[in-house]
């Protein structure tokens, strides 16, 4: 996270902003609040989209239809809570949470950052208008905190979706343990070489027949 999502965009938010500069765009006057903004913002699309882009390929098909009914009503009321959390002026962002713990406990990373991008994207809408917990906010605070709700979000879900998978694979390799001693029980004479047998008087002579 610190290498890809705050490290590595230097390069991207520092060449937008020397291109501006380069290229007498008005927007370079500002180029303390552009630079500010385009590195946080690529950080935060680190963060949020690309565990997306990677989890993707590693979803199991087909996906099991007991989980449908689970994954349906979290979307639901995802659609519904969210979009009041950031539009509400009395800024009930905190309620956002137990939605991400619940996808990310249930649905592991692609359920977590979901919910987390789902949020995120309605966050930012809601400070593009200027509205709920946004309202009457200068540039620089408005892009703190939302860069701040989101960079949350995306931590909590990528934190608590690693502790989860690595319990998961714990457990696991436990079961693999338990079965490979299990069929060493049971067959306990599977890894024993063969008995040596004593010579035998017809053995001796035929060795020396043979000599």
């Amino acid at each position: 996270m610190l290498l890809g999502a705050f490290s590595a965009v230097l390069i991207s938010s520092s060449a937008g902003a020397g291109l501006l500069l380069a290229t007498g765009d008005p927007a370079a006057e500002n180029v303390r609040e552009v630079w500010p903004a385009w590195w946080v913002g690529d950080a935060m699309g680190v963060l949020l989209v690309t565990p997306l882009l990677l989890v993707i390929r590693r979803v199991p098909a087909p996906v099991r239809w007991s989980r449908w009914p689970e994954a349906l009503g979290l979307t639901v009321i995802s659609g519904c809570l969210v979009p009041l959390a950031t539009h509400n002026p009395a800024s009930p962002l905190f309620v956002v949470y137990p939605l991400l713990v619940r996808a990310a406990l249930r649905f592991q990373l692609g359920g977590g950052m979901t919910c987390a991008l789902f949020a995120s994207v309605v966050a930012t809408a809601a400070a593009a208008d200027g509205v709920g917990p946004f309202e009457g906010l200068s540039e620089v605070q408005l892009m703190i905190d939302l860069q701040a709700f989101d960079g949350a979000l995306a931590l909590t879900a990528l934190l608590l979706s690693a502790v989860i998978a690595e319990q998961r694979n714990t457990r696991r390799s436990v079961e693999r343990a338990c079965q490979e001693l299990v069929e060493v029980l049971e067959c306990p004479t599977a890894g024993e070489p063969p008995a040596l047998r004593p010579p035998r008087e017809e053995d001796g002579r035929r060795h020396g027949a043979d000599r």
